[in-house]
């Protein structure tokens, strides 16, 4: 077929997974979201067998836990998206990260020094993400 013809189309040329530091970042958030959803699992089931057992608190540890296990859930697609140079990716990070510093800093102190270095993780990797910005479709 020629390239003027209308059922002629370019090859679909996508830029390999990201490498170097952006590569690595995103690689360790990805491992991490997975292991953090396995352990919250693990923990919301201990907190069900409690409150079961009628443990004052257990119910509503369970419920919180379930409600974080969703949230990684969702990191773990948006950062998949960024894996896969998708725009939507960097947004959905963005906006769990300034969720994040929302409800931490409306928390205990030690939320709060967790919400402040989840917020410089996703400071730098937009950082990274800037520079390769034309690279994402």
């Amino acid at each position: 077929m020629q390239p003027d013809s209308p059922l002629w189309r370019a090859p679909d040329v996508r830029p390999p997974p990201p490498r170097g530091a952006l590569g690595l970042l995103v690689g360790l958030r990805l491992v991490g979201s997975v292991f953090f959803i396995v352990l919250l699992i693990i923990a919301a089931g201990l907190m069900q067998r409690l409150a079961a057992q009628g443990v004052d608190g257990a119910a509503a540890a369970h419920k919180k836990l379930l409600f974080l296990t969703f949230l990684v859930t969702l990191e773990l697609v948006f950062v998949t998206g960024i894996w896969m140079w998708k725009k939507w990716g960097v947004y959905g990070v963005a906006l769990l990260s300034v969720f994040g510093v929302v409800v931490g800093l409306s928390g205990t102190a030690m939320s709060k020094v967790g919400s402040m270095t989840g917020l410089v993780f996703d400071v730098l990797l937009m950082l990274l993400i800037a520079a390769r910005w034309t690279d994402f479709e």
